[in-house]
């Protein structure tokens, strides 16, 4: 298991702080082409990032388990109604 909080943070500068700005030129690009309206494209990215891991993250805090989920529960789960205007 991770000692969270005890490294010196290069692992998330280098890695999800990569992706994220990634993420943001990307949301940026699709804006530019009226693909996408994001008014801020770097929260927006923060926001997603953050839709996609929230339940296996608080599953693995609150159940101590790393079990995934299932098809059932990706096609039906609480999410998928935020995903469709």
């Amino acid at each position: 298991m991770a000692n969270w909080g005890q490294g010196n943070g290069a692992s998330y500068e280098q890695g999800f702080e990569r992706a994220l700005a990634t993420l943001a030129d990307q949301f940026r690009r699709l804006t530019d082409q009226q693909l996408l309206d994001a008014d801020d494209p770097a929260p927006a990215a923060d926001r997603f990032v953050g839709l996609l891991l929230w339940i296996p993250i608080n599953r693995a805090l609150f159940r101590g388990d790393s079990a995934e989920c299932s098809q059932e529960e990706l096609d039906t789960g609480s999410l998928a109604p935020l995903g469709r205007r």
